[in-house]
């Protein structure tokens, strides 16, 4: 992993829903119990990861067209995401699912554009609707019209 990713304050993906995976990679279990409410729990740990999964498109099972979308969409190569759905439906132990979504995400910070390609990659998921932009010049939101190939929108 390179230091940017691995959850360090400042870093670029701490704080955010990869902590679940981060953690997971390098083999840190969320506590089975959470007195006092703690938002880092086990279950916790689980779902976000799942998500994380289909965010970056390593979740066993995906439709292959969509994976390749996700890619694109991502601009990473096919072969990453393919091989980490593999590895994980080899071992899907949760730190398997960490180390493959984290490998994607390694990938994506090094590059430009790093919330319009995960937006696209989202929604190509079904996490979310599709991406919204303002415009300024008319004082309202326009629909964010993308292509799945990672193409900037207008």
């Amino acid at each position: 992993m390179t230091e940017g990713a691995e959850g360090a304050e400042g870093a670029p993906l701490a704080g955010t829903l990869l902590d679940a995976a981060l953690d997971a990679a390098k083999g840190k279990p969320w506590p089975r119990q959470s007195p006092g409410g703690s938002a880092t729990w086990w279950g916790t740990q689980g779902r976000q990861l799942a998500v994380a999964m289909r965010l970056c498109g390593v979740a066993p099972g995906v439709d292959e067209a969509v994976q390749l979308a996700q890619a694109a969409a991502l601009q990473v190569e096919a072969l990453l995401l393919r091989e980490g759905a593999q590895s994980i439906a080899e071992q899907p132990g949760y730190r398997r699912r960490g180390q493959a979504t984290v490998a994607v995400f390694e990938r994506l910070i090094t590059k430009p554009g790093l919330l319009r390609r995960v937006l696209a990659a989202g929604h190509m998921a079904g996490l979310w609707g599709a991406p919204w932009r303002w415009d300024a010049a008319g004082h309202c939101l326009r629909p964010w019209a993308f292509r799945g190939d990672g193409t900037r929108p207008p």
